[in-house]
C-alpha cells in the first residue's frame, strides 16, 4: 500500500482533534504523528491511516470591494494625514 502522507504534513483526525504533523510510518504501516497538548508538552500518537484526514487551512472570507475598509473609512473620516 502506498504511503498518504510524508514526514511534515499536517493531518488531524477525521473525528476532529488537534492538528498533528506526520513523523513517518512504522513498520505497520500505521502514522506515526507529533503534536502539543494542551500544557504545550510534546505527545507522539500512532495512528491509523485511515483515521486521518489531511489538514486543510480554512480560507479568509472573500472581502467585499464595493464595501469600505476600515482603513478607507478612517481616511475619509480623518483624511490621509497619518502617513
Amino acid at each position: 500500500m502506498e504511503a498518504t502522507f510524508k514526514p511534515g504534513d499536517q493531518v488531524v483526525l477525521k473525528s476532529g482533534g488537534r492538528l498533528m504533523t506526520v513523523e513517518g510510518y512504522d513498520a505497520a504501516g500505521m502514522v506515526r504523528c507529533v503534536y502539543s497538548n494542551e500544557m504545550n508538552e510534546i505527545q507522539h500518537v500512532t495512528l491509523a491511516e485511515v483515521t486521518l484526514r489531511a489538514y486543510v487551512p480554512s480560507t479568509p472570507a472573500v472581502s467585499n470591494p464595493s464595501r469600505p475598509t476600515i482603513t478607507q473609512k478612517a481616511r475619509r473620516l480623518f483624511g490621509d494625514s497619518g502617513r
